[in-house]
């Protein structure tokens, strides 16, 4: 329970206090669900949500260069903003991932004392109820005229409606049984301010994970920070700045991102799976954290439910490169280090040969190293296999062709790999 804080202590803060009226509450898709017990109550309860002002908007003043305006100390008004700050009118939207504040107020305006007097607050969602506060000790004699008042906060981690629960319980100064409490209702929407769309793409380098952010709210955003988590079989790169520029944190935001309505950036991240069997059959591969401030530096948070990646079936035989050479130039030879794996039941005898038909720019220069009689099953073989360009440009290489002795099974790998051939 947070303590009580004076008014004037109150109002020398930088929030500004909303009253959750009913007609404020209807304005903003909010409702004042009422109160409940129709007792003639000693206390008067109130509940305003604390917010931060904003700058006034104006008309702004476009002068010459000799006018006025144009050496007035303040450049504000030219921009159309004036140096006072607005306070709220309305409930206000609340978003996903934000800092919900409320200032719960209690008042004795009978001319009687009462006693025994607590105050608990809720908030109950979809899903979940938390107790926001309680009164550990009750006030043993609320004076009349005497007023109490409490902050609350609560981290939104839902959206959809939420329901703000306020009970005082007491004592009438004529008895020493409690009457019925007085209790509040109050109703609001959360909405989502980020929309992410998320994509994985199963690649022989690794798995790569897009991550489209749109801004859905109004008004502008400053992303923070843009972060991917995984899981402990994965490793995470982050392609979407140098090294040098990530921030202490990990974050790949350098600076913050400064987001209109409806504008969408795209975050691209590489996952490698670690020597772990469990990562080549797992779906689940981590979290995206977010982090951004809205108008005056308020601050929201998410974190996205566990990602998960669609399983490509796996062949029998596969093969993968592994290291290609940074430059490859024309007519002459180079090589690539690939790894061939067996992921059937049984042991293979494999043997490679080339469909000359089937390459165009790219001809097959033969194999370094003699191939094993017996493959097991379940083990990997590096294999190096040397080519020869003999076109610039992109090529393709394909016309690889792996054949089983012992079960007489063909596995082809066309379009195997795609280069890029540079002139001498």
């Amino acid at each position: 329970m947070t303590d009580p804080l004076s008014k004037s202590s109150l109002s020398s803060s930088s929030y500004s206090r909303t009253p959750l009226s009913s007609s404020q509450l209807r304005t903003s898709s909010s409702v004042n669900i009422g109160e409940e017990g129709k007792d003639v109550h000693s206390l008067t309860l109130k509940v305003m949500r604390l917010s931060k002002p904003s700058f006034q908007n104006q008309l702004p003043i476009y002068s010459e260069r000799n006018d006025i305006a144009s050496v007035l100390p303040s450049k504000m008004n030219a921009f159309g903003l004036s140096p006072l700050l607005t306070l709220p009118h309305t409930f206000q939207n609340i978003f996903l991932g934000e800092t919900f504040t409320s200032y719960v107020s209690i008042h004795n305006h009978s001319p009687f004392d009462v006693k025994n007097v607590t105050v608990k607050t809720e908030l109950q969602t979809a899903t979940q109820r938390f107790n926001l506060s309680e009164m550990a000790n009750p006030i043993s004699n609320f004076q009349s005229g005497e007023s109490h008042d409490y902050i609350v906060s609560h981290e939104v981690k839902e959206v959809g409606d939420h329901i703000l629960i306020c009970t005082v319980n007491y004592t009438k100064h004529s008895g020493s049984e409690p009457i019925k409490p007085l209790r509040k209702l109050f109703k609001f929407k959360v909405t989502n301010p980020i929309t992410i769309k998320m994509q994985t793409h199963d690649l022989q380098f690794g798995i790569f994970l897009t991550a489209q952010i749109q801004n859905s709210t109004s008004n502008p955003l400053y992303l923070e920070t843009v972060r991917f988590e995984p899981i402990a079989l994965y490793n995470a790169t982050d392609l979407n700045v140098d090294e040098s520029q990530k921030q202490s944190n990990g974050s790949n935001v350098a600076e913050m991102i400064y987001m209109k309505p409806n504008d969408v950036r795209q975050y691209l991240f590489r996952l490698e799976p670690k020597h772990d069997p469990r990562a080549k059959i797992g779906t689940v591969i981590g979290k995206l954290e977010l982090s951004w401030k809205s108008n005056l530096g308020d601050s929201g948070r998410l974190q996205t439910a566990p990602l998960e990646r669609k399983l490509v079936q796996q062949a029998e035989l596969e093969l993968v490169a592994r290291k290609i050479p940074t430059q490859i130039t024309l007519e002459e030879p180079f090589d690539i280090l690939c790894e061939l794996s067996n992921s059937s039941d049984s042991s293979i005898s494999p043997k490679i040969s080339f469909v000359k038909e089937s390459m165009t720019g790219i001809l097959a220069h033969g194999i370094n190293g003699k191939l094993p009689s017996v493959l097991p099953s379940g083990s990997t073989l590096p294999i190096t296999l040397s080519f020869f360009p003999t076109k610039p440009g992109v090529q393709k290489i394909s016309g690889i062709t792996i054949s089983d002795s012992s079960s007489s099974k063909i596995f082809e790998f066309n379009n195997f790999l795609d280069v890029f051939v540079e002139t001498p």
